[in-house]
């Protein structure tokens, strides 16, 4: 590798730059599979350096000081990289440094004759390595999505086993509603639950169609009071769903790496919900029916006649 050593200038004139440009890309050519590797290479260098100037036209319009210290930083990069062994690092950060030296601060689209050809032939070796990081990238989370697919992960007192499937939120769930039965104790408590828990998932617009299947009645949010909110004192059911929030999602987060692991958080959670209702509405709805019967004969006793009229269709409409 003649064409570097220590003692070089930052970079070459502006005619024997084209040569080793034109160097390095014979090389590329001639590298069979490493190709890819060059290709990753350049790929992170030119990354890197969208990051601090932008454009090739932003760079030449940037201040002489600032361009200065950016070619003698990739030109020791090349240094480094020469000393250390890792060839093709210092041939991409040299070749790098000598294509902004070659295109004599012309703006990219005014480059004509070799150096436009060169500029083409780089920009298309950036971009192969930019899809073969992408590629990479996917590989990478297939693999640890297979890699998670038979792991356990904690979820309160249970435990499941592999990704975020329809079967394992189904199991989920059932560790969920196994726990709750230990924290909510009194019909008060299942009460409470059953509303504060509604209450809050339908403040999330991404998981409300999942609560048409165990709808309330709007007179039952009154029982939480004026003002309340997500910021609200938790009762004992919702305060141990936020226990588990963060183990769900965790697991999300490691199986299902594609989607954004709060969003399916909640629907892991919506769903436990849905399925904790469902699977014992009989029993829900006789304590919903009976505190209901309990608020319309106290709105009676003050009074307040137009809600308990309110109250009486919730007891009727419970009862059929």
């Amino acid at each position: 590798m003649g064409w570097f050593n220590k003692q070089s200038e930052a970079a070459d004139s502006s005619s024997k730059s084209l040569d080793h440009v034109e160097e390095f890309l014979g090389k590329y050519d001639r590298s069979g599979a490493g190709r890819t590797g060059y290709a990753m290479t350049l790929w992170g260098i030119h990354a890197a350096f969208v990051k601090i100037f932008g454009s090739l036209d932003d760079y030449y319009v940037a201040d002489s000081s600032k361009k200065n210290h950016y070619i003698t930083m990739i030109g020791n990069n090349a240094i480094r990289a020469l000393e250390a062994g890792e060839t093709r690092v210092a041939e991409c950060n040299h070749a790098f440094m000598n294509f902004l030296v070659a295109t004599k601060d012309v703006p990219r689209r005014e480059l004509r004759g070799s150096i436009e050809a060169f500029a083409d032939r780089i920009d298309a070796i950036v971009n192969f390595g930019k899809s073969e990081i992408d590629r990479v990238g996917e590989m990478e989370k297939e693999a640890k999505e297979f890699l998670a697919s038979d792991a356990p992960f904690a979820i309160g007192t249970g435990t499941v086993r592999g990704a975020v499937t329809e079967r394992n939120v189904v199991a989920a769930s059932q560790i969920i509603i196994n726990d709750l039965q230990k924290i909510l104790v009194t019909h008060q408590d299942y009460h409470l639950y059953i509303i504060e828990q509604y209450a809050r998932l339908r403040l999330e617009s991404g998981i409300r169609t999942m609560l048409d299947n165990v709808p309330l009645f709007e007179v039952e949010f009154e029982v939480l009071g004026l003002g309340w909110s997500q910021n609200s004192p938790r009762g004992p059911g919702v305060a141990y769903i936020e226990t588990i929030r963060p183990a769900i999602r965790a697991w999300c987060e490691a199986t299902v790496p594609s989607l954004d692991p709060g969003e399916l958080s909640l629907r892991v959670i919506g769903a436990a919900y849905g399925h904790f209702r469902i699977t014992g509405k009989s029993h829900f709805d006789e304590i919903r029916r009976g505190y209901a019967q309990h608020f319309h004969d106290q709105c009676l006793q003050q009074g307040r006649h137009v809600d308990a009229a309110r109250w009486a269709d919730v007891v009727e409409r419970l009862g059929q």
